[in-house]
């Protein structure tokens, strides 16, 4: 890696002694402050050289390929609006976009957001694109869903490139059990010298999944961004999210919406992935044909699709099901290696049993709140007591999850004691997976609601949607109001892209209504316009906002049949922060069981349980004007 970082470095550190010295003697008692650059070189050399190779590569179906190799240009507009893939106003190369201070890259799932920021970090160290690199000297990369639960956005930067903060003196009053960045004044300390390295340093931060860690840390990282981007000078943060999770914005982030490939980008992906002119036409008509033919503009699922035709030849019905078809070819390719002695302790499974193997592992990570990445430490109890439930050899941890690395590629090592699936698409399946066959839901409600892309998907592999959908609403609708809103909101956006169609039930439908009610609650908890906008750009509302047919494809039946039993209700039209709305009152054909909720079950013919709604239901005028 250029050493010409290593010296310019090292002046900014000692650049940084006033500031060190007016921290000393801003808090006297608390002991001195001073910075320890014992392990800046390595750890910077080591760090640009992982951003490097985590820059020039891209996973897809558990292999590398070079970035370079599959690359198309990804392109953004600023703002959140969801612009139609054929409207290119005010659209541009992503590269060209980035400036001084904070930018949101906003997408759905596979829109290319890391992909985003590994081309930005390429273009940074080559230098070529006359953009993003005139005015920046080097990136640092965090993956947000690696930070520890209780690490600041500042500590994990200053620890990236071996700059520590040492108090002396400090530390002497507390025990060995004590971490001392909890205390507010030394975490205050670290994000001042982080701020003052960046004013000197101008280094590009970017930053991975801010959609990806858990919500008392998303609140946490958005105000520590906020700080940041009014001390930082003429840094830059970029981070990405997906649309609906960004709930609380970054005061004065610039946002951008990734946009889709057009139809001559998708063709060209396509033509870099098979170079050959017949296999490439026959899979964009084979597309063209299918009943998922727009996801052929999202560039993960553009490489899940020709990742499938590749092995299969052939696509299937519904595009969920091609997450289970690029684990099943990893598991074919396990059978394939059968003879190999150290796969041996998996031997007496079937493919189906070792899909279930993975998807229990899954689970099991996203309830201790590691979900994507997991150390070996988080997996090693799951792992024991699994080895039970799957009679399998116990043995080291590590030695059992080398072996799923080396047979399946759906995890891969990424540090010494780090492991993580290789996408969150496929991740998200196998935890769906779980749910979908788990015997009772409600004992796991905690954990069930941090995962409403999983649970979307989850029904799509339940036997009877409908009921299933109301089961994963009678498990979530305990939970508070704002994490459930959040929820809700999340859900129903992977549902719209997903395109999953709900069989016609009044269970089915009644699910849907509360959900929907519970995500427009989020409007009471919205503070200025610009949240209200997000939320309209949000797929789910915005389909609903602008009577987009594609909701009556999918809720048409199960949405008709709820609401016919509201239309006696008494009801009263409002406009809730720019969305006209109505609000029932389904009292009428229930009883109150609680503050917030009304047993319905008596007025649904052999409903089999108890039927617990919202005692208010909440919905935007235009959905209820289409389907009454």
């Amino acid at each position: 890696m250029d050493p010409s970082f290593i010296i310019p470095s090292l002046r900014a550190v000692d650049s940084l002694s006033n500031l060190v010295s007016n921290l000393s003697s801003d808090q006297p008692r608390q002991g001195t402050v001073r910075i320890d650059t014992a392990h800046h070189e390595t750890h910077l050399q080591d760090h640009l050289a992982y951003v490097n190779d985590w820059a020039s590569n891209v996973s897809i179906k558990g292999t590398q390929r070079l970035l370079e190799q599959i690359s198309i240009d990804v392109h953004a507009q600023p703002g959140q609006a969801r612009r139609a893939k054929e409207d290119l106003d005010n659209i541009a190369p992503i590269d060209t976009l980035i400036s001084g201070t904070t930018s949101v890259f906003l997408g759905g799932p596979g829109a290319g957001k890391t992909t985003t920021l590994k081309m930005l970090a390429t273009h940074l160290f080559t230098a070529t694109s006359g953009h993003v690199s005139d005015d920046l000297s080097f990136p640092i990369v965090l993956r947000l869903r690696s930070l520890p639960s209780k690490q600041s956005i500042s500590e994990a930067i200053l620890q990236a490139i071996g700059l520590r903060v040492v108090i002396e003196g400090f530390y002497d009053s507390f025990d060995s059990s004590y971490n001392p960045s909890d205390h507010p004044y030394v975490s205050q300390v670290i994000e001042n010298i982080c701020a003052g390295y960046l004013r000197e340093m101008n280094v590009a931060i970017l930053l991975d999944g801010l959609d990806e860690v858990r919500h008392e840390q998303y609140r946490r990282f958005v105000s520590e961004l906020t700080r940041l981007t009014a001390t930082m000078g003429n840094s830059c943060i970029i981070t990405t999210c997906r649309h609906g999770a960004y709930t609380v914005p970054i005061e004065n982030a610039i946002v951008y919406s990734l946009k889709p490939f057009t139809h001559q980008q998708s063709v060209d992906f396509i033509s870099k992935w098979f170079l050959d002119e017949d296999k490439t036409n026959d899979l964009i008509r084979s597309i063209s044909e299918s009943p998922y033919s727009e996801l052929l503009y999202t560039p993960l699922h553009a490489a899940n699709l020709c990742s499938v035709y590749e092995r299969y030849g052939a696509l299937p019905n519904e595009h969920v099901l091609i997450y289970s078809m690029i684990i099943d070819s990893r598991l074919r390719d396990w059978d394939e290696q059968r003879g190999v002695i150290r796969f041996a302790r998996f031997s007496g499974l079937t493919q189906d049993r070792r899909k279930q193997f993975l998807s229990q592992l899954a689970y099991e990570m996203a309830r201790v709140g590691s979900s994507l990445s997991f150390t070996i430490l988080d997996a090693s109890d799951a792992l024991w007591e699994m080895s039970d439930i799957w009679d399998i050899e116990k043995s080291d941890p590590r030695e059992l999850l080398e072996d799923l690395e080396a047979a399946t590629g759906i995890i891969q090592l990424v540090h010494f004691d780090e492991y993580e699936f290789i996408h969150k698409t496929i991740q998200e399946f196998l935890v769906a997976d779980h749910i979908a066959r788990a015997p009772t839901l409600r004992q796991d409600a905690s954990t069930i609601i941090e995962l409403p892309d999983a649970c979307a998907l989850s029904i799509a592999l339940s036997v009877d949607r409908a009921s299933f959908s109301f089961a994963l609403w009678d498990t979530v609708r305990t939970i508070s109001r704002g994490r459930l809103s959040k929820f809700s909101g999340q859900f129903l956006n992977r549902i719209i892209n997903e395109k999953l169609k709900i069989n016609t039930s009044v269970l089915g439908g009644w699910s849907l209504l509360s959900f929907i009610s519970c995500s427009l609650q989020r409007l009471q908890f919205f503070q200025d316009q610009e949240q209200v906008s997000t939320l309209r750009e949000e797929p789910f509302f915005a389909t609903v906002l602008n009577n987009d047919e594609s909701i009556h494809k999918l809720f048409y039946s199960p949405l008709s049949l709820a609401i016919g039993y509201l239309r006696d209700s008494p009801f009263n039209e409002e406009n809730l922060a720019s969305i006209d709305v109505q609000k029932f009152y389904p009292e009428h054909i229930g009883r109150r069981t609680s503050e917030h909720w009304i047993d319905i079950s008596n007025t649904i013919p052999d409903a089999g349980t108890a039927v617990i709604v919202p005692d208010e239901i909440i919905l935007p005028k235009t959905l209820v004007e289409a389907l009454t």
